[in-house]
């Protein structure tokens, strides 16, 4: 595998990790937003049914007829609107009368609170999630007044036994889900220049690794040890000009391992060609005893002692 590709995949594994970290970051931050919006409308609902309560109890001690004390309950309801946030009342069997609504209008008037998307009345919704609990969050989309987009919307609602009333409070959860758009594009954009920037700065160390090592590693390597095993036929292949890098300096010791094995090749057998020629001068010598054959016999010995020095430069070489 070339280094480079390694390096993508060291890139790639980085930028994996930081897409998962950041997914979860911004699908948390959607989370924690979404949670702070439903302990905000919790409240809100818990303070009104408080209020509701006070009121019960003052028409159980008997100080407020029901008719005085529902009615002083609902004023106190609508005095809790503030902006955008509301508190609704509504009851029925099928919470179809509407007590206390944002638009005055509505108030004492039946309605099913619209239709979702699949058929279903909204009022149907709030009598499913209030089935088996007294509180409970509803997330239904619906349009917002005079639009014509279906949004999310949250709601909390929340029975009150005794007098048969629900109260709720509803908010448009829209700008949560374009918050967390939003963050998520904007994780996008910052991580593409990231990545971007990350593998150019891996293509350029790539290269100038390769650069100062005139190949790949895993060539560079292989041929090391080819030539440390004896094969100095290996074939070093260099980039034109290359004459710096580590496979430059390869090829370069394995041309004089050439020329110095060369010579101890070429000296040895010189040698053992002058070895053969004195063993053939001494039995000359000692078969004669002639001062001629004693001159050759020195003579022979001189050019072995040379021989065998130059053989010995050589190889002192070859260790250094």
């Amino acid at each position: 595998m070339k280094l480079l590709t390694k390096l993508l995949f060291i890139v790639f594994g980085a930028v994996t990790g930081m897409v998962v970290l950041g997914g979860f970051s911004v699908t948390s931050l959607h989370s924690t937003m979404l949670q702070e919006r439903e302990q905000s409308m919790q409240l809100l609902v818990r303070m009104a049914t408080r209020q509701v309560e006070h009121y019960q109890d003052l028409e159980r001690s008997g100080k407020l007829s029901r008719d005085d004390a529902q009615t002083a309950a609902k004023d106190a309801i609508r005095a809790l609107r503030d902006g955008e946030n509301y508190v609704f009342i509504r009851t029925g069997d099928n919470l179809r009368m509407s007590l206390v609504h944002p638009d005055p209008r509505k108030e004492n008037k039946e309605s099913d609170g619209g239709t979702l998307p699949n058929g279903q009345a909204v009022t149907d919704v709030y009598l499913q999630a209030l089935q088996h609990s007294n509180f409970a969050f509803v997330s239904i989309y619906t349009k917002r007044p005079n639009g014509d987009v279906l949004v999310p919307k949250l709601s909390a609602i929340q029975r009150v036994p005794g007098w048969n009333w629900v109260i709720g409070s509803g908010d448009f959860v829209d700008d949560i889900d374009k918050a967390f758009w939003h963050h998520l594009i904007q994780f996008l954009i910052i991580g593409g220049i990231v990545m971007l920037v990350v593998i150019a700065l891996a293509v350029i160390l790539a290269r100038g690794i390769i650069r100062q090592l005139g190949g790949e590693p895993y060539d560079a390597a292989e041929s090391m040890k080819k030539i440390a095993n004896g094969d100095l036929a290996v074939e070093i292949s260099l980039k034109e000009n290359d004459s710096s890098s580590l496979m430059a300096s390869l090829k370069l010791m394995q041309m004089k391992l050439k020329n110095i094995t060369s010579a101890i090749q070429e000296n040895t057998a010189s040698l053992d060609e002058q070895i053969q020629v004195f063993t053939a001068t001494t039995k000359t010598y000692a078969q004669s005893k002639s001062d001629e054959d004693l001159t050759s016999m020195f003579g022979s010995i001189q050019k072995l002692l040379k021989i065998a020095n130059v053989l010995g430069k050589s190889v002192s070489r070859f260790k250094s």
